[in-house]
């Protein structure tokens, strides 16, 4: 079991991944069609640190994928025998998270 420090210490660490994820995706969005020498000097000047970022970025699309996996085992393998059972399992499904709007 984590200790009240350890969900705080998780939390900063959270908010900070998210904050370099941001400014990243921020300096990206700013030069479309890529980083140019001038889009990775914004980097250095964000003080961004690559090996933070890149750590970021693979914990970001494990985080998706386990989310994708997650989701295909709740769909695996989904009947209905009615209409009102299709009704009521989508209800059920996206209680747990997983509808269209969130999948598009």
């Amino acid at each position: 079991h984590s200790t009240g420090g350890e969900r705080v210490a998780r939390a900063g660490l959270v908010a900070a991944r998210q904050r370099r994820l941001g400014l990243l995706v921020a300096c990206v969005a700013a030069k479309q069609g890529g980083l140019e020498r001038s889009r990775l000097q914004d980097l250095k000047d964000l003080k961004l640190d690559p090996s933070e970022i890149l750590t970021d970025v693979i914990d970001a699309a494990e985080a998706v994928c386990a989310r994708f996996r997650r989701q295909a085992a709740l769909l695996q393998g989904l009947t209905f025998t009615s209409h009102q059972h299709r009704h009521d399992t989508i209800a059920d499904l996206a209680k747990k998270g997983l509808s269209r709007a969130v999948a598009h």
